[in-house]
């Protein structure tokens, strides 16, 4: 599966008597996966015997800002720890090439993910997730529920409040809590779900 992709690269380093390397860069745009779209993505980097660090990525990311930190070992283990602020729902699902009719709101999100390259079963990390202001059409099980018992809330959610806390490890992403409230509904999850959705 693609991963990653990245358009106009610029790269301005230097190399330095122990052979390793400084510098800074910037990227127009960038895909990860075929849903997230950062653009003017920049930052300074070192790089020592396959060991690289950025530590202050900074990118544009669906009217909001992107802020974060790699850390890679070349062929072993990485470290990302990124903030997302004030980043427009409906320009995300735009992005993503979903549908984003009558969408909006703002997501607030912190996370820090570890691993080791190519083991899932290594991958550790905590994610908090916001949305403010947020109108989205919710998932279509329960819009079709929606629809049969004519709840019209459940069609379109208009959300007081909406957080997740999410904890990876075991090879799994470990629901905490997941709390959508609207007017006068109130919908919450938790627990765990396998890499591969189920």
């Amino acid at each position: 599966a693609l991963v990653l992709t990245l358009s106009d690269v610029d790269v301005s380093s230097e190399i330095l008597p122990d052979r390793s390397v400084t510098g800074s860069f910037r990227i127009v745009e960038t895909a990860v996966g075929a849903l997230v779209h950062p653009r003017n993505v920049k930052g300074t980097f070192t790089w020592k015997a396959g060991h690289l660090v950025i530590p202050d990525l900074v990118a544009d990311w669906a009217g909001g800002k992107l802020t974060g930190a790699v850390e890679v070992e070349q062929g072993k283990d990485f470290s990302v720890h990124a903030v997302a602020d004030d980043v427009l729902i409906k320009q995300l699902a735009a992005d993503a090439g979903i549908n984003g009719d009558g969408t909006r709101g703002r997501l607030l999100a912190n996370g820090i993910f570890r691993g080791t390259a190519g083991r899932p079963e290594t991958f550790t990390g905590d994610v908090e997730i916001s949305l403010e202001g947020a109108r989205l059409q919710p998932l279509d099980f329960i819009r079709q529920i929606g629809e049969l018992l004519s709840i019209q809330e459940l069609q379109m959610l208009e959300l007081k409040t909406a957080e997740a806390k999410l904890r990876i490890r075991d090879h799994k992403v470990h629901v905490e809590t997941v709390v959508l409230k609207s007017e006068n509904r109130v919908i919450d999850a938790k627990g765990p779900v396998n890499f591969d959705g189920k």
